[in-house]
């Protein structure tokens, strides 16, 4: 099956098309990249297969010994479904969507099985994009305690640089004046994704003989301003602005201030 190649129509998730042995092929073949599969369950996207796309991905997950990431943003089941479905170590990416079928009770509260998920090895992706978050969910879920494991922008060059999303730095800027500890904003977009997918070589890490990945940033009071697709606005008032980015051990990216 193909991959999400244009937003003009869906992949092609009919189970039928599902080709294990070239997916094999490539776990096999490929280790270090190949880490897991990942499926939009969108009713937009599902449609007319429903719930047995899900039952088969997780099947072939099985049969691979690998961990699946699940896209939720409409989603094709109600989440309690959805959720009681995953396994330890699987990942549920755009946790805080808002179009339908959401992590939220009628009463506002996170649903049960949420809690009963995290608690068995089920992880939580933010993913934010321009329309897969929505504050109408978030408001209330980190009100509760809810917050993601894994921080990422899921990013395409129609986000890149505009306020719905602008990148990474400016995402993880949102969740910290959201009340995100610092500590845990960093963790969620370095070492948690690297010990959730199994990297090797430290990656995620500051462990002598680890990868030589690094960003140095300062917090400084700065605000900005995000609107998403959902025509939901956020005002923030600190930024995390990066100064430097290492990448094996060279310098990528330096700010011209930076004193290195």
């Amino acid at each position: 099956t193909s991959g999400q190649i244009t937003e003009s129509y869906p992949e092609n998730v009919d189970p039928n098309h599902f080709d294990e042995v070239a997916v094999r092929h490539i776990f096999e073949s490929d280790p270090e990249h190949a880490r897991g599969l990942k499926l939009r369950y969108g009713a937009e996207v599902v449609e007319p297969f429903g719930e047995i796309v899900l039952d088969k991905t997780i099947e072939l997950a099985e049969k691979l010994h690998c961990a699946i990431t699940l896209h939720v943003t409409n989603a094709a089941s109600p989440m309690d479904r959805i959720i009681n479905k995953m396994r330890p170590g699987d990942v549920i990416c755009h946790i805080y969507q808002g179009k339908q079928n959401t992590i939220l009770d009628d009463n506002g509260k996170v649903k049960q099985a949420v809690w009963d998920a995290r608690k068995r090895g089920v992880y939580f992706d933010s993913a934010d994009a321009r329309i897969n978050h929505c504050y109408r969910v978030i408001y209330p879920a980190i009100a509760q305690g809810f917050y993601p494991d894994i921080i990422s922008t899921d990013i395409t060059k129609n986000g890149l640089f505009n306020n719905m999303l602008w990148g990474l730095p400016v995402v993880l800027s949102k969740w910290l004046n959201l009340g995100f500890p610092l500590i845990d904003v960093i963790t969620a977009c370095t070492f948690n994704p690297a010990k959730i997918h199994k990297l090797p070589w430290g990656i995620g890490t500051l462990k002598t003989g680890a990868k030589g990945n690094v960003t140095i940033f300062s917090v400084e009071d700065h605000p900005f301003h995000l609107k998403n697709r959902m025509g939901e606005e956020f005002d923030g008032k600190k930024m995390i602005m990066p100064q430097t980015t290492i990448v094996n051990g060279r310098i990528r990216f330096k700010s011209l201030y930076f004193p290195f």
